[in-house]
């Protein structure tokens, strides 16, 4: 075992690790929550969105063919520990895999609120704190998380738009001068499609194929 690390378990053969000091969390959801079931529940939701947005890197490197080591949770945030990035693209589509992660995590959360809320209020009720952790904090860590600074993610995600920027004013996606209907984007290899190829890899890899 890592020292101070506990190995949570693995997925995809990427050894998912859990650091002590996440524990210090702990008082301070005490102190949030009158009810300690509630602080429980929410540090759970807590580490779990963490894990989740790690994951998203996780399976944005693996699309990209690269080789993941471990991703671990510690008290002021995670890391996804993988092989470095062949190109710029690929490491913009890294960047990303994490908020991406959390918008999966938002709606997933939303919508399950909305039915529980109406089918089930008390079952809502109780589940207060994750519903909170999934939904309003997650919004407010994946904003803070695209702000362009390093080390978060916002300063190498951002780089996607000049990237789009330079591609589109290359003019490997123009209009025919001869009317009829707009050339798809691209020639092979072109930014669009190697975007178009990473986004179809990962939804191959979330739905286990």
């Amino acid at each position: 075992m890592r020292s101070g690390y506990w190995k949570l378990g693995t997925w995809q053969d990427i050894p998912f690790y859990l650091h002590w000091s996440v524990l210090l969390w702990l008082p301070l959801y005490w102190q949030s929550y009158p009810d300690p079931a509630w602080a429980i529940l929410s540090m759970f939701a807590f580490l779990s969105l963490l894990l989740a947005h790690e994951a998203g890197h996780a399976v944005a490197a693996m699309s990209c063919g690269l080789r993941v080591h471990a991703i671990e949770a510690r008290l002021f945030g995670g890391l996804c520990w993988h092989e470095a990035a062949y190109s710029e693209r690929d490491d913009v589509l890294v960047a990303w895999g994490g908020v991406l992660a959390q918008a999966c995590v938002l709606v997933i959360a939303v919508l399950a609120e909305k039915v529980l809320w109406r089918g089930y209020p008390d079952l809502a009720y109780s589940l207060m704190p994750l519903f909170y952790v999934f939904i309003k904090a997650n919004v407010v860590i994946a904003a803070v998380n695209l702000l362009p600074v390093p080390p978060l993610d916002g300063y190498r995600a951002w780089r996607a738009f000049p990237m789009l920027w330079e591609y589109l004013s290359s003019g490997t996606a123009q209009r025919p001068r001869t009317g009829g209907n707009v050339t798809p984007f691209g020639k092979r290899g072109g930014f669009l499609d190697d975007v178009r190829r990473a986004i179809a890899q990962l939804l191959d890899r979330l739905k286990g194929k």
